[in-house]
């Protein structure tokens, strides 16, 4: 899905323990990987837990390649090893209708027309 999904990124130890993180996005993502923008200094075979609040996420994944970009940024392309992202629940809040603060009608609702 190429959807931005607010996440949390932080860089792991071999015992799963936090060195530092930060918030950020994804450029895209599926149920085995995705595509992270981040100022991290991460590389090719590090570890990181991204963490996703609104899809009830939590995985380890391996940075597979890096991409740097202008501004102190860097795509990271990650792998997720222990758990796979929830893809239906992007895939139910796409297709949801959108909220809005108009009155729902269950049937037409009547015009009085006046000439």
């Amino acid at each position: 899905f190429y959807t931005v999904v607010d996440h949390y990124l932080a860089v792991v130890d071999g015992q799963k323990t936090s060195l530092r993180g930060e918030r950020t996005t994804t450029e895209n993502i599926s149920k085995h990987g995705a595509a992270v923008l981040t100022s991290l200094n991460v590389n090719v075979g590090d570890r990181v837990k991204f963490i996703s609040e609104k899809y009830d996420f939590s995985g380890l994944a391996v940075v597979c390649n890096r991409r740097d970009r202008s501004g102190g940024k860097a795509t990271l392309n990650l792998q997720f090893v222990e758990n796979t992202f929830p893809v239906e629940k992007i895939s139910q809040a796409v297709h949801a209708p959108a909220p809005t603060d108009e009155p729902v009608f269950s049937s037409e609702p009547e015009v009085e027309v006046s000439y």
